[in-house]
């Protein structure tokens, strides 16, 4: 999931910046386009999966770490636990520390996965921000209103998985390889990626002025219905009128 995820968001951006500049990829094969993304993405997780499973799986020395630092504290054997994990610096017979290199194998074919996704992000992120720059020169204030709307909304979309899915990663990877890890950082990181696809519509809510106005509308519907009261009806001239008396012409909104 986390290998898909930053696919997917890399993805995400590369169709935004086709969209904003009338891609000719996009005009003709709109379909196949979408296709491709998605299987894309899906080899992306698959290969991150294997490769996290042909370099992360337990080996002895690991498996005396995790009994030593987590089974027995918590009353379990080692047969009641599955992990995948690195461990950068494993010891000999004699105390000397070793270099666990699969381990570091697999975090640097990793790394550079999450720097491709960074890359990715930043250049068509950059590219979002000169194609609306583009279309609010070119066009009426209604339509460089939305578009500056939007791309507020790609600068918050652009910091949500930043921040939760590439610096906690980065840092999980960092101090593994000071051999300074702790269970929590990889317990904050598994947390943060699934709350990226939650996260990451909310700028569009509550950015976009449409987006805003159909949440409020929502809301001040079920509070009507909550308390049992009758909406107000909009009269053909574009007023708001109630069925009940308002005194002062007081309006609720």
């Amino acid at each position: 999931m986390f290998g898909m995820s930053m696919s997917l968001f890399a993805n995400h951006f590369i169709y935004r910046y086709m969209v904003l500049s009338r891609s000719k990829i996009l005009r003709d094969s709109d379909g196949r386009t979408i296709i491709f993304m998605i299987l894309f993405s899906i080899v992306f997780g698959v290969v991150w999966g294997l490769l996290a499973w042909d370099t992360m799986q337990p080996f002895p020395e690991a498996d005396l770490m995790v009994n030593e630092r987590f089974a027995i504290p918590m009353g379990l054997s080692l047969d009641q636990i599955a992990y995948v994990g690195v461990l950068f610096y494993t010891k000999d017979a004699y105390g000397n520390r070793l270099v666990h290199w699969p381990s570091v194998v697999g975090i640097g074919i990793q790394s550079v996965f999450i720097g491709i996704s960074i890359t990715i992000i930043l250049i068509f992120g950059f590219k979002c921000y000169q194609e609306t720059n583009k279309i609010a020169m070119n066009a009426s204030e209604r339509r460089a209103r939305i578009q500056s709307q939007l791309f507020y909304a790609l600068v918050f979309q652009t910091l949500i998985p930043i921040c939760l899915i590439h610096i906690p990663a980065s840092i999980v990877y960092a101090v593994a390889a000071m051999d300074s890890s702790n269970e929590y950082f990889g317990q904050f990181l598994s947390i943060s990626v699934c709350l990226y696809p939650a996260l990451d519509p909310l700028p569009n809510f509550f950015i976009i002025k449409s987006y805003k106005k159909a949440i409020k509308d929502f809301f001040k519907t079920l509070r009507y219905r909550l308390l049992c009261q009758k909406m107000p009806s909009v009269s053909p001239n574009g007023t708001l009128s109630r069925p009940w008396d308002l005194s002062n012409n007081t309006s609720l909104f």
